[in-house]
């Protein structure tokens, strides 16, 4: 039976990625808090014949914003800031156009896309690279449409500013970008023993990784190289890590296991949950919680 399962899953697999123009995956299941299967399909780069392995690491993009909240939970438990810290303790030099919010601005808020302020994440993509310090530099011409806890609206540059403020908290004297590294490696990557997850992209380069496809007006994948990336350090904590399957199938132990892994306490149950909980509405059946959309799954059919 397990065998018809893994071939029925290889054809899926395969049909998806050829439907989808998707040059390779990597692919963990989790299942009753244990890992059942961590494998590649297809290949690194198209055009290339090296295949994507569990080992593979991949841009993982806004799936940062869930490690950066699982970094707020484990320093919310250490003591070192509190949900509802005002960023401006944290980050003096923090501010937006309008006074009045940035005063009320709370570390939940940057990590949960509820200020309701226009997006402009381009910005980061177009704008060249920048040092964190510039980035949160640059908010100060950033208007927000609502008061906080209000409106939802996706916006990775205030993430960011989240995952610095909890750098700050931690390393109070190291640059904003080291201090969120050193903090997400030392307080979240090494007790989850997520080695293969990096920001940096001249380890990336010399690594095993597959290249970041972004598409052409034909929506064909064009392979750009972990450089091309680089401007998305001035936002890190909200989507510059590169990971494997097998280290994220870690993070889906955890969440699964409350909040332990392998038998160990590595955050709180309360700290965890409080993640999940929502606080902006999406839509009728979607919530954004602290780093992460919260959606209620339809029952399974029953026979």
């Amino acid at each position: 039976m397990a065998g018809d399962r893994e071939a029925q899953l290889d054809a899926f697999v395969r049909s998806a990625l050829a439907e989808a123009r998707v040059p390779g995956a990597a692919i963990a299941i989790v299942h009753r808090g244990e890992v059942v299967l961590v494998g590649g399909w297809g290949v690194r780069r198209v055009g290339a014949p090296e295949p994507v392995t569990a080992d593979t690491r991949f841009a993982i993009a806004s799936v940062t914003k869930p490690l950066t909240s699982l970094l707020a939970a484990r320093l919310v438990d250490a003591g070192a800031v509190r949900w509802d810290t005002p960023v401006t303790k944290l980050l003096p030099e923090f501010a937006l156009a309008d006074a009045e919010v940035t005063r009320a601005l709370t570390l939940r808020h940057t990590l949960s896309c509820c200020l309701g302020m226009p997006r402009r994440d381009a910005e980061s993509a177009f704008g060249g690279e920048m040092s964190a310090e510039e980035r949160i530099a640059a908010l100060r011409t950033h208007r927000p449409t609502t008061k906080p806890g209000e409106t939802y609206c996706y916006s990775s540059v205030l993430m960011a500013v989240g995952g610095y403020a909890l750098g700050r908290a931690y390393a109070p004297e190291e640059p904003l970008g080291e201090a969120y590294r050193r903090a997400m490696h030392e307080c979240m990557l090494e007790p989850l023993g997520m080695a293969a997850t990096t920001f940096d992209l001249a380890e990336v380069a010399v690594a095993e990784h597959a290249a970041a496809h972004p598409r052409d007006l034909d929506g064909a994948p064009v392979a750009y190289p972990p450089a091309m990336l680089g401007w998305s350090r001035s936002t890190a904590p909200a989507g510059a890590a590169w990971s494997t399957a097998a280290d994220l199938a870690r993070v889906l132990q955890l969440e699964l296991g409350g909040g332990e892994l392998g038998g160990r306490r590595v955050v709180s149950a309360e700290a965890l949950l409080a993640r999940r909980a929502p606080q902006v509405a999406i839509s009728e059946g979607a919530s954004y919680g602290i780093g992460l959309t919260i959606e209620r799954a339809p029952r399974p059919a029953t026979y």
